[in-house]
Parts: structure tokens; C-alpha cells; sequence
């Protein structure tokens, strides 16, 4: 075993860790209050998507969701050293985002891995062109100027070759 394979990550020495946040204003320290409990608190729900997105099976995709996972884990640790190193603490409704993220990372887990990979947008579907009623659609549109006459070729091309197949 290679002895980059047994140092998992670098050891936190006391001369790292700072003080932080003497003599600031009192507005200063209040943002980075908000800002580092929020990242803390977002990190432990991207924590639970991947750690629940993990399945049993031995796979390219899984070796994905943990080295992710991992990535979040450093992450965490590190706001939460921060968050201490500020006097702070985190917040009380993490746990709430624990469940989210617990919730996510299942429900993608039980979708699959094509419909947990897929983009969620909510984008809208452009009508098939292997339909009459369709074609005629894009026809009228660009009888009325709202589609190019070079497009509307694109879109009869297309409406051809579906019908024929």
C-alpha cells in the first residue's frame, strides 16, 4: 500500500487554528454569523444527498457519489472549525436540513440513477414534429412571421423524415 493511499487528509495542528474574529464591529460579526451557519447547515444536507444516493453496488456512479461526498465531508469540517474558531456554534435547525437532504438523496436513490442524473428544470416540452397537427402548427407560425422561412424548412425536413420512418 502506497502511503498516499493511508493519509486520508492532513492533520489539523494547533498553530492552524486562529482566533478569529477580535475586534471586529459588531455588523461584521453578525454577517459572518449568518453566512457560516448557513454554509455549515447546507454542507450537512449536500452531506446527506450523496451519502443517501449510495447504493450497495459496485460502480463507476457510486465511486462518484463518494469521492462528492468526501468533498462535502472536507467542507463541513471546515466551516465547523471555523464556526468554533468565531466563538459561534451551528444552528439549532440543521437537523431540518438533515431530513432534506436525507429526503433527496433517497427519493434520487429510489428514481434511478438515469432520473437522478436527469436536470430538473422546468423547462416545457417543444410539440413532436411527427405529427400533422403539429406540423401544421409550425406551418402557421411561420405563415404568420413568427418562425423563419429557413427554420420552418428545418422543422418540415424533420416532420418528413419522422413520418417516413
Amino acid at each position: 500500500m502506497a502511503e498516499e493511499d493511508q493519509v486520508i487528509r492532513t492533520e489539523l495542528r494547533f498553530q492552524d487554528v486562529h482566533e478569529r474574529g477580535v475586534g471586529y464591529p459588531a455588523k461584521r460579526l453578525k454577517a459572518i454569523k449568518k453566512a457560516m451557519q448557513k454554509l455549515h447547515t447546507l454542507e450537512t444536507m449536500a452531506v446527506n444527498i450523496y451519502k443517501y444516493q449510495i447504493t450497495s453496488q459496485r460502480n463507476a456512479l457510486n465511486i462518484q457519489l463518494v469521492a462528492a461526498m468526501a468533498n462535502e465531508m472536507t467542507h463541513l469540517q471546515d466551516f465547523q472549525a471555523k464556526l468554533y474558531e468565531y466563538d459561534l456554534r451551528p444552528r439549532k435547525t440543521r437537523f431540518a436540513f438533515w431530513l432534506v437532504g436525507f429526503a433527496l438523496g433517497t427519493g434520487s436513490r429510489l428514481l434511478g440513477p438515469r432520473r437522478s442524473l436527469r436536470p430538473t428544470s422546468g423547462r416545457r416540452r417543444r410539440p413532436s414534429l411527427t405529427t400533422g397537427a403539429s406540423y401544421a402548427r409550425w406551418n402557421g407560425m411561420r405563415k404568420r412571421g413568427r418562425l423563419s422561412p429557413r427554420m420552418a424548412l428545418m422543422k418540415k425536413a424533420m416532420w418528413s423524415a419522422g413520418r417516413s420512418s
